[in-house]
Parts: C-alpha cells; structure tokens; sequence
C-alpha cells in the first residue's frame, strides 16, 4: 500500500451536500425480495441519495462550498485556488471549476483546476493540491468533489444502480 505525507498542508474542514430525494434499493423494481436483501447485505447500502431533474453536480458542491466557507470564516478573498473533481461535469465544453469559481465570485487571480475522475477523485485531487500548497504559494484551497451518476447511469444496470448516489463537497 502507498502512502502519500505532504509537509505544510493541513485539512481545515470538510463539508458535503446531497440532494433531499432518497432512492431506497428494497424499492428498486428489477430485484426480488430475495435479490434485494443479498445486495444490501453484499454491499452495506441501504439507500442512497439521488437528485432530482436540473440539479448540477457544481450545484451540490457550490452548497457545500458555501457552508464550509461560512463555518470556517475565510474570506472569498483569501482563497488561492479551487480544484474540482467530478465525473460528470455539467457541461461538455465548460469545467465545472468555472462554474463555481464564478458562483462563488472567487478573486480573478484565483486558479483554477479541473480534474476529470471517479472513485479516486478525491484522494487524486488532495494529493495534487496539497503537493501544489507544501510549498507555500497558494495558503487556502477549495477541494470540490462531486457526482450526479445517478442522471448518468443506465436505470436498469443491476451492477452499479444499487450502489451510486448523488453528492457534492467541499474540503479546505
């Protein structure tokens, strides 16, 4: 196993939004009452949030980025930079980091990075910011992480449909 220490880097905070609609996978239509209770006794996954047509993947993590700001104290104005990792950006031609760097009206020197992943995202993400901060240039850092696989997904896939919901966060 890797281990990964960066020097100079500590996690202030973390704070994640899902959306209110809850898909509960003993209501999944395609499983049997047996079925079901195999894969929830398999997998630990009960339930899972899923959005609701129109909600953004940078929707959840703005929200998340909002509280975490507000809990924290900082100023918009002091943070460096904002990293997004996401699988399913919402739209094919503009990163969702924009997106949220102008939700959030980040400071124009402000930079900017997308990262396109999925289960490791976050971990992949930590590790590039963190590597970029243990320097000391950039001192405060949005690392935003979110997903809507569920809008993605084929409905009827009995593989990942039980197992992928809807969130977004935020780390500092």
């Amino acid at each position: 196993m890797a281990f990964l220490s960066i020097p100079n880097v500590a996690i202030r905070g973390i704070s994640a939004c899902v959306p209110p609609k809850v898909e509960e996978n003993r209501d999944i239509p395609f499983y049997s009452a047996e079925e079901v209770e195999k894969v929830i006794e398999s997998t630990g996954v009960e339930r899972k949030h899923i959005v609701n047509d129109g909600i953004t993947a940078s929707d959840l993590c703005y929200k998340a980025c909002l509280k975490l700001i507000e809990e924290l104290g900082w100023d918009i104005e002091s943070i460096d930079a904002i990293c997004n990792v996401t699988q399913t950006p919402d739209y094919t031609n503009h990163p969702n980091g924009f997106v949220l760097h102008d939700k959030l009206n980040l400071k124009s020197d402000c930079l900017v990075l997308d990262l396109y992943h999925g289960c490791p995202g976050w971990v992949v993400g930590l590790s590039t910011v963190a590597s970029m901060m243990s320097r000391g240039q950039l001192k405060r850092v949005l690392l935003v992480d979110g997903d809507i696989v569920t809008s993605v997904q084929y409905p009827l896939s009995r593989e990942s449909r039980p197992l992928f919901g809807d969130c977004g966060t935020a780390t500092a």
